[in-house]
């Protein structure tokens, strides 16, 4: 009843804020821009179906992908169109078979005005003139550059030639090159705080772009520590710029459950110290308008050891943009990954649910997660968000200090987790409702800063530290009964520093938590705005590339928890206290190699 009224208020004020964001744009006419213009040949001739695509200004403050991309094709008279646009600077390329691309950078857009843009295309032979007594390269200003790495279907050829000598290439059109990757990863749990920590692992991954705009990532690693001892996984994605991007994805794991640490079962529950596990997501991004887009897919995973585990997330998402600074968003499922750099692919295919055993039977995490969210950009600087939030916790992993010695007896009903030195146990169910508040801004090049505000429920102990201690419990399986969800509070602040002489990166985080809980407050808004719990701090070191392995060599450590903090103790049946913490005290270091 509690948390209805609390989701029924939290309704309220989300409609209040809608309506009061709706009529601001209303009364401020939506401030929409608009590009036109004509394209032609060199003898003034329109050209119809040539394609024109429009990049910018939508650019994320920490997420380079973040671009908007509209792409448009002219008609019969070679006029083109494009409407609702916000304001801002824009790039333009014009593409035409049998003639060269043309590019315009630095197009502004204004408010409620049309900017127009006309371009005259050359023959793809018409820029080959003969070059006299030249030993040096022709000058064409820099938007070469960009033709050179974006055209589709012609590319312009730079031609050198000396008095002695003299050539005349063919156009190339090579498509783009493809990536690898070696690595050493420490495996970060900022890109799901409810995933296995995987531990330290070698990388090894090849991305092969199947054209401009699809492209096939293949990834095989190696764990040293950690519950994921293999993996082998694989990406599709298509339509990244042509609009209603795709991405379907399988991973395969083989598991090491006992992690060197002797599990006790009766004898028909062999087979418990490894297993294998799957996961398969799809999801697929539809414009439903000029300000409406959906987001559907799914989350399929499967667990093979004691007994089949399985579970199926349908993942469902609108976003609605009033304004061109102002959207409201609405999802259910576990929201998709933001992080789309090399490395932050890499370690979303190597993800998997948390997994927990109680009563000698295995168990995998569940969280059924809702969201609603209202936010709003200043420019590309500043970006502010409110949200309210629901998550549904089944088999709830919770993590524990200890070893061997203090589970004795206990077996059936934990798990070893090497990463950070102790066990899961398997803390039952719970719900968490509650809102969060986000506040991001750029300070320059090379600084940013991030706080976030958090209010929801989690696990703390029902009964007194004291009492807890007095009275200890004789089996984990008695955990569940011993822990109760209880309103909490987190507050977070991140800093992000790039030193301009080192290139050195350095991501400074702290989340302080209501003292006594051993879960997370907002486990996924924690991860999507990459936070961590207590100090976390994480440094890359691009090192200087070797001549002989032309390649980006970054150099990585990472503190999670520094400072040890967040322990709750109960004693067991050892004299030794067990603790409960939300977030395990871990120190790793990597490197990785991309070219």
């Amino acid at each position: 009843m509690k948390f209805s009224s609390r989701l029924m208020r939290a309704a309220r004020a989300g409609l209040i804020v809608s309506f009061v964001v709706a009529a601001s744009g209303l009364a401020n006419g939506a401030g929409y821009g608009r590009l036109a213009g004509v394209v032609r040949d060199q003898h003034g001739n329109p050209l119809m179906g040539a394609t024109v695509v429009l990049t910018g200004p939508e650019q994320g403050l920490f997420n380079a992908t973040q671009t908007a991309v509209e792409r448009v094709t002219t008609d019969a008279y070679g006029r083109f169109s494009i409407r609702h646009l916000a304001p801002g600077w824009y790039s333009l390329q014009v593409i035409s078979p049998t003639y060269l691309p043309a590019m315009r950078n630095r197009v502004q857009v204004s408010a409620n005005r049309t900017a127009d843009q006309d371009f005259v295309l050359g023959g793809l032979l018409s820029n080959f003139q003969p070059i006299k007594h030249r030993s040096h390269l022709l000058t064409w200003g820099e938007d070469w550059k960009w033709i050179l790495r974006t055209s589709a279907s012609t590319r312009p050829v730079l031609r050198f030639q000396q008095a002695e000598q003299a050539s005349l290439k063919k156009p190339n059109l090579p498509s783009t090159p493809s990536q690898h990757f070696i690595g050493v990863l420490p495996g970060s749990a900022r890109q799901d705080e409810l995933s296995e920590d995987p531990g330290v692992g070698s990388v090894l991954a090849y991305l092969r772009p199947l054209s401009q705009n699809s492209d096939l990532l293949v990834v095989g690693s190696l764990g040293s520590s950690g519950t994921i001892a293999s993996s082998f996984a694989a990406a599709l994605r298509r339509n990244m710029i042509s609009g209603d991007p795709q991405e379907i994805s399988i991973a395969v794991h083989q598991l090491n459950l006992d992690q060197g640490m002797a599990i006790v079962l009766p004898a028909d529950h062999g087979g418990l110290a490894s297993a294998q596990g799957m996961v398969v997501t799809y999801s697929r991004t539809s414009h439903l308008s000029q300000n409406l887009t959906m987001t559907t897919g799914f989350e399929a995973d499967y667990l093979n050891s004691v007994s089949d585990v399985g579970m199926v997330q349908p993942r469902l998402a609108f976003a609605y943009r009033f304004t061109p600074s102002t959207r409201i968003t609405f999802g259910v499922g576990a929201p998709a990954q933001t992080n789309k750099t090399f490395v932050g692919r890499l370690n979303t295919l190597g993800a998997f649910p948390r997994i927990t055993i109680h009563n000698n039977r295995v168990r995998m995490e569940n969280v059924q997660h809702a969201e609603a969210a209202i936010e709003h950009r200043w420019g590309t600087k500043s970006r502010i968000q409110l949200a309210a939030y629901s998550d549904f916790f089944h088999n709830a992993a919770l993590w524990a200090s200890g070893g061997p010695s203090d589970w004795v007896g206990m077996a059936g009903n934990y798990l070893p987790n090497t990463s950070g030195e102790g066990v899961v146990l398997n803390a039952g169910n719970y719900r968490s409702s509650g809102l969060r508040v986000e506040y991001e801004r750029r300070l320059g090049a090379n600084e940013s800063i991030a706080v976030m505000y958090s209010l929801g429920d989690a696990l703390a102990p029902k009964h007194s530290r004291a009492s807890l201690l007095a009275h200890p419990f004789g089996n984990p399986s008695q955990i569940a009964s011993r822990l109760a969800p209880e309103r909490a509070q987190a507050i977070s602040g991140r800093i992000t520093t790039r030193l301009p002489l080192s290139k050195t990166e350095i991501v400074t985080s702290y989340t302080w938590l209501t003292a006594g809980t051993v879960t997370l407050v907002d486990p996924y808004g924690m991860a999507q705005a990459d936070m961590e719990p207590y100090l976390g701090v994480e440094i890359r070191q691009p090192l200087p590339t070797m001549a002989f392995l032309p390649a980006h060599i970054e150099a990585l450590a990472e503190f999670r928890n520094a400072l040890d903090q967040g322990s709750v103790p109960l004693n067991g049946m050892s004299a030794k206290p067990i603790l409960l913490t939300p977030a395990y005290r871990t120190l790793r270091g990597g490197f990785s190699v991309q070219f």
